[in-house]
């Protein structure tokens, strides 16, 4: 069993650098909320990229929050048109 979450960190990123899905979606919700927000947004991209919707909506949902509004809309939008109702209120 791991001993803290800084142990079990480096096991995320070695998963995550592999391109496991689930392992770069818990990097990057770890390193939020460690508010390593450039970090966690690295993460956050990627998975955006390869199309996870929900990984669409919280990359917009940190942009908005950076008061980067245009682009968190860009996010929003793509989550929204893939079916994810939060988006859909966000861009509404």
């Amino acid at each position: 069993m791991l001993k803290n979450i800084e142990e079990a960190k480096i096991f995320y990123i070695k998963a995550a650098e592999k391109d496991h899905i689930d392992a770069m979606r818990t990097l990057a919700y770890l390193l939020h909320d460690e508010n390593k927000f450039e970090e966690a947004k690295k993460w956050l991209l990627l998975l955006a990229e390869k199309g996870e919707i929900e990984a669409m909506h919280s990359l917009g949902m940190q942009l908005y929050e950076e008061k980067n509004i245009s682009e968190a809309k860009e996010w929003f939008l793509l989550a929204a048109e893939k079916g994810l109702v939060e988006a859909m209120f966000m861009v509404a």
